[in-house]
């Protein structure tokens, strides 16, 4: 762990990653931290309980102005990372959970024939590889979105239109 004694005069990043930080603030320090050029004798990321800061030498007061001015502008530094963060996590909760819920939903649904095809559908490069996952990414508005820190899955539509 660094030490942050002697670094009082240094600016704190206006974004904090935490424990349960959301995607947008996943993506916003990465992106931060990449705007910076990456951990560096003036750049350096702390961490202090369940949280990461980044601090930054004064001498860099101009670069973290143009970057709050930016985030106050918008709220996501680069639209690509925060895609990329979103899809990660949708990966991680599919294979972690994901594709258990869905199978119990379409037991509930009543959709035998779909069940023993996708039971064993556990990571999501198999479940992007079939032909019905692939129709109904493009049928739908959305398969999965962030409400928030939370992620929510189309479950229903998912199995409403399942074209069999």
């Amino acid at each position: 762990m660094k030490d942050i004694k002697g670094r009082e005069d240094w600016i704190c990043s206006p974004v904090v990653k935490y424990r349960d930080a959301g995607p947008v603030e996943k993506a916003n320090f990465d992106s931060i931290l990449k705007i910076l050029g990456g951990e560096s004798e003036t750049v350096e990321i702390h961490h202090i309980g369940w949280n990461e800061i980044i601090l930054v030498h004064p001498k860099r007061v101009a670069e973290m102005e143009a970057i709050s001015k930016k985030l106050e502008q918008c709220a996501v530094l680069d639209d690509a990372h925060l895609c990329a963060v979103e899809y990660n996590e949708f990966r991680k909760y599919w294979e972690a959970e994901g594709w258990k819920e869905f199978i119990r939903e379409l037991k509930q649904g009543k959709k035998p024939e779909i069940i023993k095809a996708l039971e064993s559908i556990k990571s999501v490069d198999q479940l992007e590889k079939l032909d019905w996952f692939k129709f109904i990414n493009r049928k739908l508005s959305w398969v999965y979105e962030w409400n928030g820190n939370e992620l929510l899955v189309n479950f229903d539509e998912m199995i409403l239109n399942a074209p069999f």
